[in-house]
């Protein structure tokens, strides 16, 4: 069966109920239509899942794309004028639902961290990017939304 939804905003248990509620299967395919962290606190739990699953495909929404962007420029620079350009970035990040992604992704173990990281590739390179993320990004930050 072939299955799609979107907007998860970090709904883990949501996430797990509605696989059971569907009774997912390695035989079945689950597209996962974008936004898959922040709002909710459960952004990376998702993650984790899906990267043990071939058969979930996540397209990058905004809020992941924007994730992925600041994250990997947090781990790559540690310059001040990075640090200062990132700032704006990071803080409307927050605002608009990432400071729960931000907090769980900082208590993963550093193991783990290298596993979802962006620079290690799994996190973002395992989600396919959607046209003009970044345009979607731009026009949509200033909405806060709730969590799950």
């Amino acid at each position: 069966m072939l299955y799609a939804i979107s907007d998860l905003h970090g709904c883990y248990e949501k996430y797990v109920k509605m696989l059971e509620k569907i009774r997912f299967k390695e035989s079945d395919t689950l597209y996962i239509l974008g936004d898959v962290v922040d709002r909710g606190s459960g952004g990376i739990n998702i993650l984790l899942d899906m990267m043990h699953k071939d058969n979930i495909i996540p397209i990058m929404g905004n809020h992941d794309y924007t994730a992925c962007t600041l994250l990997k420029a947090f781990g790559q620079s540690d310059a001040k004028s990075s640090r200062e350009k990132l700032r704006d970035a990071f803080e409307l990040w927050l605002y608009d639902g990432g400071e729960p992604t931000y907090t769980a992704y900082r208590k993963l173990s550093e193991k783990q961290q290298k596993r979802c990281s962006p620079i290690s590739v799994p996190f973002c390179s395992m989600m396919r990017p959607a046209r003009a993320a970044e345009t979607i990004f731009w026009r949509t930050r200033c909405r806060k939304r709730r969590a799950c």
